[in-house]
């Protein structure tokens, strides 16, 4: 009898625990367009790129719940190919609409630092060193591609999908630098092209 009432404990404690699971994959995006520069240019000395995802695309079943990966899926270039990225995600009201300046972020919005390998057509899920707490608003993705002495020739294209609204900026750097989102904000130019990106 106690046994089974452990049993039943336990069973209750862990499906209290809301996670995004493989089960759970949120998949935005129809991979209509293309772009080099975003979620990163890997042909630059460094790129840095921020994305707002919008709580309508996410899904309300999903506040309250941990995305533990980010997925990211190469249509064209090089291939394979591996960078040293970081990403940085925040919940925020906030869309972009258009502006030019990138949101400055707090270095506990880290989520991710590490290389990563990309292949063509495969959906690369690059699991988080933080898991985050979706809170049920819009998701802000800034993805920051660290400078390296070597480009990815042909420039890599990753999947995207076009909107009516601006929701992404992105800046590719020449001065043989890394930016640093959390320093200063950046001016940057914007797209109507949102990378396709999978929650898990």
């Amino acid at each position: 009898m106690k046994k089974f009432i452990l049993l039943t404990f336990l069973m209750c404690l862990i499906g209290g625990i809301n996670y995004v699971t493989a089960q759970d994959v949120v998949t935005i995006g129809d991979g209509q367009t293309e772009s080099q520069y975003v979620p990163f240019d890997a042909n630059a000395d460094g790129s840095i790129s921020q994305t707002y995802y919008l709580k309508s695309e996410i899904g309300e079943a999903n506040k309250g719940k941990t995305i533990k990966a980010i997925s990211y899926k190469q249509k064209s270039g090089k291939s394979p190919f591996s960078h040293e990225i970081e990403i940085y995600m925040v919940n925020t009201e906030s869309t972009n609409a258009g502006g030019v300046t990138m949101a400055k972020l707090n270095s506990s919005d880290l989520v991710y630092s590490g290389e990563v390998e990309f292949g063509i057509d495969e959906w690369v899920s690059i699991t988080l060193d933080t898991p985050f707490s979706y809170t049920g608003d819009n998701i802000l993705v800034c993805v920051n591609d660290k400078y390296i002495e070597s480009y990815a020739s042909p420039a890599p294209k990753f999947y995207c999908y076009s909107t009516d609204a601006y929701k992404t900026l992105y800046k590719s750097n020449t001065t043989h630098t890394t930016y640093d989102p959390t320093t200063s904000a950046i001016i940057a130019g914007n797209s109507v092209n949102t990378p396709c990106v999978q929650f898990t």
